[in-house]
């Protein structure tokens, strides 16, 4: 009898040395802080920067500390063109894509990148209608794709020479337009452009020597390097910039516990929030610079907006050709969109 109550009490207490294990061992991964690396390609100074900055931020936050984002911008980590292959291996944790960038590995994405795909005005619709798709597209190559953002609006700016804002195709007959993609480029020659691919970087360099008479870029771009010096004819469309957001390793996802993921995805909604808050207070300011430095801006009407998206539907039928049963789903959302 006194051997069984010996060995009942013994047996409590390993249960009770292995229950504290355990309850140690939780507290301890709970306490643990995952650090978590995010690149961008852009400035921490401008509003796609801010926005990131602030992403970590809400992170932090929302986690209670448990989980901390480093930001490496300006491409200090890896370049846009290096980011969906850098995020799949695992090798980065989080960053900005690009969709444009995307295309030659996720075929299913070439509609995005045709101009006018979707309107500005529209963008409220994005995150209900678009952005599920492209996380079920993204979860195909082993990418979570955290959300979009709302890019800003896209313009045309034409260089002292041109001397008038571009309103219709036909202004822009005899003209060279900076391109940047094989759709844009179809899309220029469509309104009467002579495209000419020019990297972002060589722009106002392109503008002086008279290569490129138009650049069609969003605004926040023109703005971040000062196009209206160049360019000071500005029309503004109900186009909306290129399709963007943050891309997530299903490694670094992986570490996550529910609770964290939770809190990355409430971060993921502030970030959304904030970015719209960012670019209204920038484009106010823009507006500003662009009215002290004595340009002229025009806003089409919607019928002058629509006889530039008249060349969307012809591209798509050219781009459904090479994106896949995805991609006509993604041109059907789209289509929505305009």
């Amino acid at each position: 009898m006194a051997k069984n109550i010996q060995a009942l009490k013994n047996g409590t207490q390993l249960f009770f040395v292995v229950l504290m294990l355990v309850v140690f061992v939780g507290n301890a991964q709970a306490a643990e802080t995952i650090k978590l690396k995010l690149s961008y390609p852009v400035p921490a100074t401008g509003v796609v920067g801010k926005g990131y900055e602030y992403f970590a931020k809400a992170v932090k936050e929302e986690s209670g500390g448990q989980v901390v984002v480093q930001t490496y911008p300006s491409a200090s980590l890896v370049s846009d063109r290096e980011a969906l292959d850098a995020v799949r291996k695992g090798n980065v944790d989080i960053a900005h894509n690009m969709v444009a960038y995307a295309t030659q590995t996720i075929k299913e994405f070439n509609p995005l990148v045709v101009p006018g795909c979707y309107l500005a005005s529209k963008y409220n619709l994005v995150h209900q209608k678009l952005d599920p798709l492209a996380q079920k597209i993204y979860a195909q190559y082993d990418v979570r794709f955290l959300g979009s953002f709302f890019p800003g609006t896209m313009t045309f700016n034409a260089a002292k020479k041109v001397k008038k804002v571009i309103k219709t195709p036909a202004d822009m007959k005899g003209l060279t337009i900076r391109s940047y993609g094989k759709w844009l480029s179809m899309a220029i020659m469509k309104w009467g452009g002579t495209p000419a691919t020019v990297p972002l970087g060589d722009m106002a360099v392109a503008l002086d020597r008279g290569t490129i008479s138009v650049i069609f870029t969003a605004w926040m771009i023109a703005d971040s390097v000062k196009l209206h010096e160049q360019a000071p004819y500005i029309s503004y469309l109900d186009i909306c910039g290129p399709y963007q957001g943050l891309m997530m390793s299903e490694k670094a996802w992986g570490r996550l516990n529910g609770q964290q993921r939770e809190a990355v995805e409430r971060a993921v909604k502030k970030w959304q929030n904030q970015v719209k808050m960012i670019l209204q207070e920038s484009f106010k300011k823009y507006e500003q610079t662009i009215k002290n430095a004595g340009t002229t801006t025009y806003t089409l009407s919607k019928e002058e907006n629509s006889a530039f998206l008249k060349v969307v539907d012809p591209l798509m039928e050219e781009v459904k050709k090479v994106s896949g049963p995805g991609g006509a789903e993604v041109i059907q959302v789209l289509s929505g969109l305009r």
